[in-house]
């Protein structure tokens, strides 16, 4: 998600003018946008102009108060209906007239709030990390180049955001490197991530590195410090992208067997305490569990955790939610790695137990 200006008070009005990256995103803001908010984008709208029989369309900006909001996975589209508030083009629509404005990723507007209440303050923070609902993130990303640099974090299952660029002023390095290192530790926690990538070509990023490590021993960056094992270096030209950095064959072999050797880890101790009587799988009895504040570990498909039916996935995400708030930890399991396949042909949710609950699926919620 990039926020492209903050102009807001926490508990107090503002505005915000969003520019959603993919359907991760759109997600959040389906969330965080209600009936009451005004939204302004750039939309359009069938007129009859210059006396003409037949309607044009014609491109405007319009700010609607919100009255609902559909999205639509499938399209990458949220659908934000309401009242006309403004609109700058003469004649394009009366105030009071109902509108729907589509927004999709990339597409700017700006979200108006009469209280950004903690909820939104939540779900901004998600927008701001790299992945919802405290996703592991799978990669932090610093692209560098002699003159410029950008973080990004991408999420096993929401995409990637690009949290920071930096631009090299004059001949400074040191500077230069202190606003990528500042820029690192405020988006990326390497505690909560599988791996990061310094990419560049030539030799800044061993420079880069070698100027990390320095200062956060320094600066006790323990996260950091911590966990420097976690970062790797990649050899990439002027020309390429993040997109190859991540498609290298260098990266996913690392996060493949990265990923495959946790699941598979995850998933015996499942099957241990099934067999022990320690675990349940199935929507009703998790649920049960979960009641019974008795889970431990959730495990769940991606499938089921980003489901394109909207009750569904909140059903599921107040699931994970509920288990997290009772101090037990979350798994996602990709549904297309051979674990996952395993997982999603048991109902695609389960739980390892604190302790074993007999006939859960007797018990009444």
């Amino acid at each position: 998600m990039k926020l492209l200006n903050k102009d807001y008070v926490p508990n107090s009005s503002g505005t915000i003018t969003f520019a959603a990256d993919g359907s991760d995103d759109l997600w959040i803001l389906y969330n965080m946008i209600k009936q009451g908010d005004h939204v302004s984008s750039e939309t359009s709208r069938k007129l009859y102009q210059n006396n003409a029989k037949t309607a044009t369309r014609v491109r405007m900006n319009m700010s609607i108060k919100v009255m609902a909001i559909d999205y639509d996975k499938e399209a990458s589209t949220l659908r934000v209906r309401g009242k006309t508030v403004s609109c700058d083009v003469g004649g394009g629509a009366a105030s009071g007239t109902f509108h729907t404005i589509e927004i999709k990723p990339n597409l700017p507007f700006d979200l108006t709030k009469k209280v950004w209440d903690s909820g939104a303050m939540e779900l901004l923070k998600q927008c701001c990390s790299g992945c919802s609902n405290g996703e592991q993130v799978e990669l932090a990303v610093v692209l560098m180049q002699e003159s410029t640099a950008s973080v990004h974090l991408i999420g096993r299952s929401s995409g990637s955001r690009l949290c920071a660029k930096v631009e090299r002023k004059k001949n400074d390095v040191t500077t230069f490197f202190t606003s990528v290192l500042n820029s690192f530790v405020e988006f990326v926690n390497l505690d909560n991530t599988r791996f990061a990538i310094i990419a560049s070509n030539g030799c800044v990023k061993n420079q880069f590195l070698e100027f990390l490590v320095m200062e956060s021993k320094k600066r006790r960056i323990m996260s950091i410090t911590n966990n420097i094992s976690k970062i790797a270096l990649i050899n990439v030209n002027s020309k390429q992208s993040l997109k190859d950095v991540v498609e290298s064959s260098e990266v996913k072999k690392m996060v493949s067997g990265s990923i495959d050797a946790e699941e598979t880890e995850v998933y015996r101790a499942f099957s241990n305490a099934l067999d022990s009587g320690k675990a349940c799988y199935g929507t009703r009895s998790v649920e049960m569990a979960v009641e019974l504040v008795a889970v431990e570990m959730l495990l769940i498909t991606d499938e089921l955790y980003k489901s394109c039916d909207l009750g569904k996935r909140r059903k599921y995400e107040n699931l994970v939610e509920d288990v997290k708030k009772s101090g037990g930890s979350v798994r996602v399991f990709s549904s297309e790695t051979v674990n996952g396949k395993e997982l999603g042909k048991m109902t695609g949710v389960a739980a390892v137990l604190r302790f074993p609950v007999p006939d859960l699926d007797d018990l009444e919620l």
